[in-house]
């Protein structure tokens, strides 16, 4: 019970953690410029032209800070998604650095790295803020999986008991039936008691 108390902890932490980097990377958004790169005039087919700026120092700073602290998070996060929903760690994975088909993750919007199809920070900031819920939903279901373990664990621990009172008050029946078929010694002793305690106070006292 200690050790799963100490997991809700911990993810609570994380998800603290999650609010201030979350915070962190939106004001990072916000404030470094995109920049249009238009296509060359050979090209056969449309990709990403918009690219970020240079980053004022102090924007570097946000950024490394976001940066430690999600790995961070993720580190920890990936933990407990891959012991307690298994089935959930690729949609996770996913989050964390896009895929193939030009989606991108988590750690592509703090690094500040790949190309943007718009220049719209509204619309980039709602796409990160989505794959990031998505991580952040995912860990804290872990919580609502220990519940039902929890549960479960207590009904095993209810039901074990149960069996085990059933199966001493057998062994009491069927000790007391065989005292009235064949009395043993111990049994006699505790009938020849059990007269003499009713026999005792009839007797008169001698002088």
């Amino acid at each position: 019970m200690r050790e799963t108390e100490g997991i809700e902890q911990t993810i609570n932490e994380l998800e603290t953690d999650a609010i201030e980097i979350e915070k962190t990377v939106i004001a990072l958004l916000r404030a470094v410029e995109l920049i249009h790169k238009p296509d060359p005039a050979e090209a056969l087919f449309f990709a990403p032209s918009n690219q970020w700026g240079e980053l004022s120092e102090e924007e570097q700073q946000k950024q490394r800070d976001a940066l430690r602290r999600y790995q961070r998070w993720y580190t920890v996060a990936h933990r407990y998604v891959g012991e307690y929903t298994p089935e959930r760690v690729d949609e996770f994975n996913k989050c964390y650095s896009g895929d193939k088909n030009g989606n991108y993750g988590v750690i592509d919007y703090i690094r500040l790295e790949r190309l943007q199809w718009s220049r719209n920070k509204s619309r980039i900031i709602d796409e990160f803020w989505r794959v990031f819920e998505i991580q952040r939903s995912i860990l804290l279901s872990v919580s609502d999986v220990i519940g039902i373990e929890r549960i479960n664990l207590r009904e095993l621990i209810s039901a074990d008991f149960t069996d085990r009172e059933i199966n001493e008050a057998d062994r009491l029946q069927d000790r007391s039936s065989s005292c009235r078929r064949r009395p043993s010694r111990g049994c006699a002793r505790s009938s020849a008691e059990n007269v003499v305690r009713q026999v005792w106070p009839r007797i008169p006292e001698r002088g």
